[in-house]
């Protein structure tokens, strides 16, 4: 598992534990969540601190990536398919 990715799901899993929904946060809230992971000595929060700005846009991006995946997969069991 890359950072990102490890970031994403430190973020997604602090979310839920706030009783967030992480498919409505935008990457705006994301970067918040991971900031305030990084207060608490969480590694990924630790890594977005020291990040260079090329791996924050790539969070970014897949962050958005990670919620239209999981929007479009929730949309198709609703229809069935």
């Amino acid at each position: 598992m890359t950072r990102i990715e490890q970031a994403i799901s430190a973020v997604r899993g602090q979310m839920r534990h706030m009783g967030i929904d992480p498919l409505v946060s935008d990457a705006d809230c994301a970067i918040a969540t991971l900031d305030d992971l990084g207060r608490c000595n969480v590694d990924s929060g630790l890594w977005f601190w020291s990040a260079p700005e090329t791996e924050i846009k790539k969070f970014r991006r897949d962050w958005e990536r990670w919620r239209k995946a999981q929007v479009k997969e929730a949309d198709s069991q609703v229809r069935g398919k």
